[in-house]
């Protein structure tokens, strides 16, 4: 044999690599057609329950004591609620349950949430609505457990 022979990679070979390749080919693109159209809707709900749910975080952070043992800081358990004060503008209906929830009036929500941006302390929604911090912070726990259950519910 001559070496051109020997060097010469026979015919067959090349047409099963290349059908092989095809048939990959062919299977990476059906695969991508089936998640892109088929299981849409299914993926984008499961990106949703990995990306939008309540974590809760138990953890209690001891107390900060200096050399003597007194206590600088405590930590307090607190509940509280937030809201983006843009978005609930944006749809202003979403102000009434909200208010229920509370038991706060929604005119006064409302014009808290146009007069400024960031959060309101317990202290300034107590003097906001005229009742003392402890009514607030009960009203905010049980608004709290409301909002729970209904979005359990829901």
């Amino acid at each position: 044999m001559s070496s051109e022979q020997k060097n010469q990679v026979p015919i067959s070979r090349l047409y099963g690599f290349l059908l092989a390749f095809l048939l990959c080919s062919v299977a990476l693109v059906a695969r991508a057609v089936n998640l892109q159209v088929m299981e849409t809707e299914f993926l984008q709900g499961q990106g949703e329950a990995r990306f939008m749910r309540e974590v809760e975080i138990p953890t209690r952070r001891g107390n900060i004591v200096d050399r003597a043992g007194e206590p600088l800081a405590v930590s307090t358990p607190v509940d509280s609620v937030w809201v983006n004060p843009t978005e609930l503008l944006q749809t202003p209906e979403d102000i009434d349950p909200l208010a229920k929830a509370l038991d706060l009036n929604a005119d006064e929500i409302e014009r808290r949430l146009n007069q400024r941006s960031g959060c309101m302390t317990l202290a300034e929604i107590a003097a906001a609505t005229g009742a003392t911090e402890e009514a607030v912070k009960s009203r905010l726990r049980y608004a709290l457990a409301r909002l729970r259950e209904a979005l359990d519910d829901g």
